[in-house]
């Protein structure tokens, strides 16, 4: 995304206040920001994530994420483009969100890879 400025983080695993962000355009969380994927932690990074200094902040869930998927009625996503199965479009620029990925055990944001697609995404 030529002329803006991006920044993408995955995998903190809650570590985000570890994090130094500079002001940007689009800040991307693709996934496993928590550890253990309870509810505390899930408030604390949207806390945390929705006040950093961008324009713009997208969020997709990954298998640590656990609550997402099942209950994201109960989170607060006021200022975070929350991307799951669905696209937003900012600045021209359409975003697409799926946080599936294959695994062997049943987890948020997984399906079994001998399937034949997507069918059994949780």
């Amino acid at each position: 995304m030529k002329g803006f400025n991006n920044k993408n983080e995955s995998d903190t695993h809650g570590n985000h206040r570890d994090r130094t962000l500079p002001n940007g355009d689009f800040l991307i969380c693709s996934g496993d920001f928590s550890k253990y994927g309870i509810d505390i932690e899930n408030y604390a990074f949207l806390n945390w994530f929705r006040v950093q200094p961008f324009k713009h902040r997208i969020l997709i869930g990954g298998n640590h994420d656990e609550d997402l998927p099942r209950t994201p009625e109960l989170f607060d996503f006021t200022g975070v483009h929350y991307l799951n199965n669905s696209a937003v479009e900012l600045d021209g620029i359409k975003f697409y969100g799926l946080g599936a990925s294959p695994s062997e055990f049943t987890m948020p944001f997984t399906y079994f890879a001998e399937r034949s697609g997507l069918e059994s995404y949780t």
